[in-house]
């Protein structure tokens, strides 16, 4: 099998639960396996893909209708502080040392793809989190951020109206 037929493989491996269960139940599955890292909002997740990376360490708190796209990481630790310390002589090797911080997403947030979402972020409601952003402050409600690091660059009223205007004859 060559790459592209890897590729094939591992896209219809992502996809089989939701094909096979159907989205809701899909997604009502999703929230029992990530019931001890996620806390959910009272309604459910619009979209998680399957391949969402959720740090185990601290809290993730997902709000209702919220997406989030494939290959995204939600971390909410951080090491690289030990090593900082243990650089300048401040920190004894045998003693991990670390930042840990919840991560919150509003209600109905959509994250793009291959996003990385860093320690103590809270995004806002009704955001829009374009493709590989990396989210390292908060994001406020009703904005469309993208970027490394993720800037806003627009609110989400006047991102969909020139979205709109320009695409709206490609909208199914």
């Amino acid at each position: 099998m060559g790459f592209k037929g890897v590729i094939r493989a591992v896209k219809r491996s992502l996809l089989r639960p939701m094909q096979l269960l159907g989205r809701d139940k899909y997604i009502r599955y999703l929230c029992w396996c990530y019931r001890d890292i996620i806390q959910f909002a009272q309604k459910p997740p619009r979209f998680i893909a399957a391949d969402v990376s959720f740090d185990k360490s601290g809290g993730i708190h997902v709000g209702e209708g919220v997406t989030i796209a494939s290959m995204t990481a939600i971390l909410t630790h951080d090491y690289s502080v030990d090593y900082g310390l243990m650089a300048i002589g401040e920190q004894d090797p045998s003693h991990e040392k670390k930042i840990q911080k919840d991560v919150y997403i509003g209600d109905q947030t959509f994250i793009g793809q291959r996003c990385i979402i860093l320690p103590g972020v809270k995004i806002g409601n009704n955001c829009i989190i374009g493709a590989g952003a990396l989210v390292a402050r908060d994001i406020p409600d009703r904005s469309v951020a993208a970027g490394v690091p993720a800037k806003v660059i627009d609110s989400t009223d006047n991102w969909i109206g020139k979205r709109l205007e320009r695409d709206g004859e490609f909208i199914v």
